[in-house]
């Protein structure tokens, strides 16, 4: 062989080692051993270290049903093959028939006469065995032979190894993103639970606050008919019936909060000029403020300013938030209105003069049954905050350092060219 050759097949192997199939690669190292090195036969056997076995593989130059099955344990002292693996070096045999270092039973099944073992070492660690012969030439297995095989044998362990790693590294690639697919199932399972168990919490929340809200009317009520039921002046009766019809409207007020929280409507989005609305409100609620001696005042940026969401709603959230206001305030007192534009928001800011939120509700402040008011219901601010979800708006009470309350509307702002009127 020349060495010109030797440095083509070395070369040869030395690309197989970006070959990571280690089945192709096997075929390409033994192909290497018969076609470039020039022997007739060659086999491989890789080391199962598990098992303390050396597996027959892959052969070149030999039937496939001749190789099936064959392993051998690496301490037999009667094998070659394992005597080269545990020696880390190559083991030449001249006659096999008569060598004691020699399986008998692999040399009447192989035919084996002279042959040469090489072991394959990758990253200083043995990775099997080549074996490579001559059947019909008889030839025999030079020292110039054994050093090229060696040379082959070394590039190929290398190739081998790196081919198990990234074999091992696919395997655990594989098994992660199954278990991150796995993981991820049981995320959205366990999110699936969780919403539904969040619904029914909610659900309990509300039905709990209800029965509460319901039940103290419902006894004054009891009470009055009782109390009707007797002997009493005309005009005592009437008192008692005007109590009577008053609890009966707060029974009406919370059933139809409570319909209402329940039954949310999907908003019918449209253009709305904000001077518009707040104009109207204004307008509604004139002779209230005027009652409760309230100065109302609305500022709004010389440039109309427009808005995409549900004009019933919108309104219905303005008034729940500057009636709530009014309570909080009572009388003789003040409800700014202000709208800004920062960036591609804009901004609408309820501010009162009133006592301000307790401390201790304001984290829960939109949730169902919040209330600081007496005989409220605690639903107004929920069903306001999901109106706001719905138009993908979104609310918050906002710090202040005077007293008050500040109560902070983000919306997407819009050009007037932008919203279809």
């Amino acid at each position: 062989m020349k060495k010109l050759e030797l440095l083509e097949a070395l070369y040869t192997i030395s690309r197989s080692m970006h070959t990571l199939n280690i089945e192709e690669l096997l075929h390409l190292i033994l192909e290497g051993v018969t076609k470039t090195l020039g022997f007739e036969r060659a086999r491989l056997y890789l080391y199962d270290e598990s098992q303390h076995l050396l597996e027959l593989k892959m052969a070149v130059g030999m039937k496939k049903e001749e190789i099936e099955n064959i392993a051998i344990p690496i301490y037999q002292e009667d094998s070659v093959i394992a005597q080269s693996l545990l020696q880390k070096k190559p083991i030449v045999v001249k006659d096999a028939e008569n060598d004691p270092r020699v399986h008998q039973g692999l040399t009447q099944l192989f035919r084996l006469k002279s042959f040469a073992a090489i072991p394959l070492i990758g990253h200083n660690k043995v990775k099997g065995v080549i074996t490579a012969d001559y059947l019909y030439s008889q030839e025999e297995v030079t020292e110039e032979k054994v050093e090229g095989l060696m040379m082959f044998a070394h590039e190929a362990g290398l190739a081998i190894d790196n081919a198990e790693m990234y074999q091992k590294l696919q395997n655990t690639s594989f098994r992660l993103a199954n278990q991150v697919q796995v993981t991820s199932q049981d995320l959205n399972n366990t999110m699936v639970r969780l919403e539904k168990s969040k619904k029914l919490a909610v659900l309990g929340q509300l039905a709990a606050g209800v029965a509460h809200e319901i039940r103290n009317p419902l006894t004054s009520i009891k009470i009055l008919i009782h109390s009707l039921l007797s002997e009493k002046k005309e005009e005592q009766r009437q008192e008692d019936a005007q109590v009577i019809t008053h609890e009966i409207i707060r029974l009406e007020k919370i059933v139809n909060d409570f319909l209402e929280f329940g039954r949310l409507r999907s908003p019918k989005l449209e253009g709305i000029k904000i001077r518009t609305i707040l104009d109207h409100i204004s307008h509604l609620l004139h002779q209230e403020f005027k009652e409760r001696k309230i100065d109302f005042e609305i500022q709004l940026p010389d440039k109309d300013i427009w808005l995409v969401a549900d004009k019933e709603q919108i309104c219905q959230i303005l008034i729940n938030l500057i009636k709530n206001a009014m309570e909080a305030i009572e009388a003789n007192g003040e409800i700014c209105v202000s709208v800004t534009r920062p960036a591609d928001l804009i901004e609408i800011r309820i501010k009162d003069n009133g006592p301000g939120i307790a401390n201790e509700i304001k984290d829960q402040l939109f949730d169902p049954f919040t209330t600081s008011k007496e005989g409220g219901v605690g639903l107004g601010l929920s069903i306001v905050h999901r109106m706001m979800d719905s138009f993908d708006g979104s609310i918050q009470l906002e710090e202040t350092r005077s007293k008050g309350a500040c109560f902070l509307m983000t919306f997407h702002s819009y050009e007037a060219e932008e919203v279809e009127v």
